[in-house]
């Protein structure tokens, strides 16, 4: 059971980690070439697609659950899982790895484009490799975190997020 926990916690922090930079290189790369509307009209026509998909997919759930939406019935699953140390700072440790790419990506136009003087495009694929860092790593985490005992996970992670957080400074 934890090491299914193990891979889908990876799994989910790949997927966070991975399309802010596909949306900065995509983004960069419209408003190279179609300005800022370009980007408004891209982003408008990506929600009519989501909102067709929506409509169209299936419900996944074998049977759904009237009272899952209760207060009481979401605080106490909360409770259970936050007795969970491992997931926690698990749960935490990705958070904080997504919130240093999210911090970067909102900065980082700044400093790349005005300071540097990358093209917006330029600065869209450079804007790729942290999320590909990210991606690299929760890979890794996907295949070792069954293997090895979690507190060695956890140590290794902190130490790659906070020399890869020191070597982007």
């Amino acid at each position: 059971q934890d090491g299914k926990a193990t891979k889908a916690l990876a799994t989910l922090s790949a997927a966070f980690g991975i399309m802010p930079g596909v949306a900065i290189a995509l983004g960069g790369y419209i408003t190279e070439y179609y300005g800022a509307g370009g980007c408004l009209i891209f982003l408008g026509a990506y929600i009519i697609f989501l909102w067709l998909i929506c409509q169209t997919l299936p419900e996944t759930a074998p049977r759904l659950h009237r009272d899952a939406l209760e207060i009481k019935n979401i605080a106490h699953n909360y409770g259970k899982q936050f007795k969970d140390t491992y997931l926690v700072v698990y749960a935490l440790l990705a958070g904080f790895t997504t919130s240093i790419l999210y911090i970067f990506a909102t900065l980082s136009p700044y400093l790349s484009m005005e300071r540097i003087g990358l093209s917006p495009e330029e600065f869209g694929y450079w804007a790729l490799v942290p999320s590909l860092g990210l991606l690299c790593g929760a890979l890794i985490g996907r295949k070792t975190g069954v293997r090895f005992h979690p507190r060695i996970n956890i140590t290794c992670g902190i130490l790659i997020v906070l020399f890869s957080s020191f070597v982007l400074a």
